[in-house]
């Protein structure tokens, strides 16, 4: 055809010469600047984002096609930015991504209420009331102005509630138990409303160079022998979920009250552990064993238990069994001017502060109490019973003697009290009982340089 056409020159081979001289196309390392998700590996270019999120493209299989336009198209495509968005969602803090923040915000108004609805229900639990009381505690909350809704006020949502609070305390307790490598085992008994033995469990260990006392669980003791304590302990271990063979193995020591049955050597429980794990010291109550060594140094002592005995629980029942000397023991006080305290009561655990407190209340109110027996032995018009009480109780009240004592009984127990406070808490180290026994034994050695 060119060849009939005169003047007209024949058009080179343009897409033969293209094809023929091109050049070779290649990945360029700039184009990551900015892309986090463009990867380059074996001569294809890939996309990471959409790899994670199985998308299905070029870029996911492996692109040869290495242009800059190509890159741009990918990155703009739908596909790609809800990779993006996917990929972005996984490297943020848990609570911070949209979708968690979008269903914090949708139950945000029932978390407040399920919060205000536990809260009442562990206040209930640890203040030893009734489930039923949920209910009517929860609707002064609404007469307060709390919204809580009008589902989960019930007594057997609160039982629900308690459990699941109990459940995650267990929990903990496991995880703090699991984590160490020594713990020491503390018991002690009880007895219920029901005349039934119980065993409280406790584990004590150190976390982080801190003691901690974790409760371990209330058990019922079918026989308060040694065996049935025994088996107690273990019940409560295991009830956290615990391992009773790994718990023994870590168990360095077990505290007790001293009795027969915890500390006997031959069938108490001490000598049960120690059949299994021989390596475990049986520790007895140090605020224990103070108790029991003032009980046992005032036996025999006649003007102490008369001081005691007589006179301080004496004056307790006289006035706690009737309404009618109490009042008339606070016309006593307000007469005379003095702050009213009552006589209290000298039995129960706690001999030392039990008995300081009634040696105090009685040295504070001495002249009211001395007046108001006064008038009730050598008054006229009183019952030949109260009469006769009042009479005895004066005449312990007013004996040199036994008031002497009892000052001397006061000073002596301010100073164990102090003592025994020490025993008792819970961060005290043996360096702090050493230091606090040194410290009473020489206030009673000064004592006794005076007095003899």
């Amino acid at each position: 055809m060119w060849a009939f056409l005169s003047g007209v020159k024949k058009p080179a081979q343009n897409k033969r010469n293209y094809e023929e001289n091109r050049k070779e196309r290649s990945f360029k390392v700039s184009w990551t600047a900015g892309r986090q998700w463009l990867q380059y590996k074996d001569g294809k270019m890939f996309c990471t984002f959409c790899k994670e999120a199985g998308v299905i493209s070029d870029f996911c299989r492996g692109s040869t096609s290495f242009r800059i336009d190509s890159v741009k198209k990918h990155e703009n495509s739908d596909s790609h930015k809800h990779s993006t968005v996917v990929a972005t969602n996984k490297t943020k803090e848990p609570g911070t991504r949209p979708a968690e923040k979008a269903l914090q915000n949708l139950n945000k108004e029932n978390v407040k209420k399920l919060e205000i609805l536990f809260k009442t229900a562990h206040a209930l639990a640890k203040n030893n009331r009734p489930y039923s009381d949920f209910e009517w505690i929860c609707g002064l909350d609404v007469a307060k102005g709390l919204v809580l809704g009008t589902t989960y006020i019930t007594d057997k949502y609160c039982r629900k509630f308690v459990n699941a609070i109990a459940e995650v305390e267990r929990n903990r307790t496991k995880e703090a138990v699991e984590k160490v490598k020594f713990l020491s085992i503390l018991c002690d008994g009880s007895t219920d409303q029901g005349i039934i033995d119980n065993e409280i469990v406790y584990l004590r260990m150190v976390v982080q160079g801190k003691a901690e006392v974790k409760f371990i669980g209330c058990m019922q003791v079918t026989k308060a022998d040694a065996r049935g304590v025994f088996h107690a302990m273990k019940r409560a271990v295991e009830g956290v979920g615990l391992d009773w063979s790994k718990t023994l193995k870590k168990m360095v020591g077990l505290g007790s009250d001293g009795a027969a049955v915890m500390t006997g050597k031959k069938a108490g429980v001490a000598a049960l552990l120690k059949q299994q794990h021989p390596s475990i010291i049986s520790i007895h109550c140090l605020a224990h064993r103070l108790e029991l060594a003032y009980k046992d140094a005032l036996k025999g002592i006649k003007i102490g238990e008369k001081v005691v005995s007589g006179l301080l629980l004496g004056l307790y029942y006289f006035y706690h069994n009737s309404p009618l000397n109490r009042a008339n023991l606070k016309e006593s006080y307000k007469t005379l001017g003095i702050d009213m305290k009552m006589p209290t009561r000298v039995g129960g655990t706690r001999w030392v502060g039990h008995v300081l407190l009634a040696l105090k209340n009685m040295f504070h109110g001495y002249a009211a109490i001395k007046q108001h027996l006064y008038q009730l032995a050598f008054g006229s018009g009183v019952q030949a019973i109260a009469k006769s009480k009042a009479l005895g109780l004066y005449k312990i009240l007013v004996d040199d003697n036994n008031i002497t004592f009892a000052a001397f009984l006061l000073d002596i127990l301010s100073l164990l009290h102090i003592m025994s406070q020490v025993f008792q808490r819970e961060e005290s180290c043996v360096a702090d009982i050493h230091r606090a026994l040194n410290s009473c034994l020489s206030s009673l050695n000064r004592f006794s340089e005076i007095l003899w």
